[in-house]
């Protein structure tokens, strides 16, 4: 088996590429549906790893996210959200005490 400090792999994802491995150098011996049953995977997940890691290695099965996300809700929009949230107790008359009771 492949040693992970043979390579350098950030420290955030050591611990998903040793498994990965560890279900990969299984899928070897037993192939990837059993492989699937006996670690709670689907066999596509399995041959993509495979995949990855003979295009790749084990940088391969590192995982490629990008190293920021863009926002998704636009500043206009949060900036709507925010005066909606302040004006609401507002709108429905709650005063921040006691609830009334009919």
């Amino acid at each position: 088996m492949i040693k992970l400090s043979d390579v350098r792999v950030r420290p955030q994802y050591r611990t998903r590429v040793r498994y990965c491995l560890v279900v990969l150098e299984y899928a070897w011996e037993h192939g990837p549906a059993a492989a699937g049953r006996h670690y709670g995977l689907s066999a596509r997940t399995i041959r993509r790893w495979r995949k990855r890691w003979r295009r790749g290695g084990v940088e391969g099965l590192v995982p490629s996210y990008p190293r920021h996300r863009a926002r998704r809700v636009s500043p206009a929009a949060v900036e709507l959200i925010r005066d909606a949230r302040q004006q609401l107790p507002l709108l429905i008359g709650l005063t921040g005490g006691a609830s009334e009771t009919h």
